[in-house]
């Protein structure tokens, strides 16, 4: 009888801490005075890539080689950007579990995105030729949209900034 009320009770315990419970509960705790929009994307992020996955399991028993193949599931489907964030937004779950008890380590502390996701190649433009600026600056004169991004080009044609640093 002893042991059965035992399994009981890690079985309670278990469901009471799962990815998913402590998940929702870092998240009431994260969102705080940010942007709503931006908190609800970060929480169908969740909803939508993992809860279904590991949603239901005990977040001490989840392991690094459950994250890195849920984020490769992401990235193969093309959205590298979400699959980052998403894992790190896990590593964040984790350590709300740690700093409360419901975990012992970080599954997610062992790597970095980098490591198990392929980077993209940047692509920079190329400058243009003396010839062709005055068309250029034609061009940005001719602009249609806002006044301060027209304004905004031609201070850089003019000064050389990177835009970083003209922003």
């Amino acid at each position: 009888m002893a042991e059965r009320k035992t399994i009981k009770l890690v079985r309670r315990v278990a469901s009471e801490n799962s990815f998913s419970t402590v998940g929702k509960a870092w998240f009431t705790q994260w969102k705080g005075d940010r942007n709503a929009r931006h908190a609800d994307y970060t929480l169908r992020r969740l909803e939508t890539n993992f809860f279904p996955e590991i949603g239901a399991r005990p977040v001490s028993d989840i392991q690094t080689l459950e994250l890195v193949a849920m984020t490769k599931k992401i990235a193969d489907r093309g959205a590298l950007d979400i699959a980052k964030r998403s894992f790190q937004t896990c590593s964040q779950i984790f350590r709300y579990a740690i700093a409360y008890g419901l975990a012992t380590r970080n599954p997610a502390a062992d790597i970095k995105p980098s490591d198990i996701l392929v980077t993209r190649k940047k692509n920079n433009h190329a400058r243009i030729d003396a010839k062709e600026l005055p068309e250029l600056l034609r061009h940005i004169e001719a602009y249609q949209g806002a006044a301060t991004t027209r304004l905004a080009i031609k201070l850089m044609a003019l000064t050389f900034v990177r835009t970083s640093e003209l922003r």
